[in-house]
């Protein structure tokens, strides 16, 4: 199996569903917050949402699999704002499927052009989310999933 060494990203990642999405995006842009704001309205509903890594991500290609866990010195911790580092349940690892970067609202456009980035040299769908914006934000990554779950069936 080909193997590409391990990127260390800045970044959340989560599973929703059975969907890994990796939150990318600057220190305060509200990766952490998002997150908590997903695996709350998920988990809601009854569904699978779980924490994976919180501020930093280790990503590993296996074959076309791109796969995401933490590294063990932060492994069940989370940045919450306002109550400061909390502990979570956590999954191990997960397959990396979406991309969303925290950016300057003005640059997310209503009606998304499709974009890709490639992490490990592997290429992943990319999806823009205004920073600091979680309703929004939540929004368009529930919308996302939601969207592949039906081209998937």
């Amino acid at each position: 199996m080909i193997s590409v060494p391990c990127e260390n990203i800045h970044a959340t990642l989560i599973v929703l569903d059975d969907k890994g999405v990796l939150l990318r995006g600057p220190s305060g842009s509200g990766k952490s917050t998002l997150a908590y704001a997903l695996i709350d309205a998920y988990v809601g509903q009854n569904r699978l949402a779980r924490l994976v890594a919180d501020d930093r991500v280790l990503a590993e290609r296996h074959g076309e699999r791109l796969i995401g866990t933490c590294p063990p010195s932060i492994c069940g911790l989370m940045e919450v704002s306002g109550a400061g580092i909390t502990r979570w349940p956590v999954l191990g690892a997960c397959v990396i499927d979406f991309c969303f970067d925290l950016v300057d609202p003005a640059l997310v456009e209503r009606l998304p052009t499709p974009r890709w980035t490639a992490v490990c040299g592997l290429e992943r769908p990319l999806f823009y989310l205004p920073e600091r914006s979680m309703m929004t934000a939540r929004n368009i990554v529930r919308g996302c999933i939601s969207a592949s779950l039906i081209a998937d069936a």
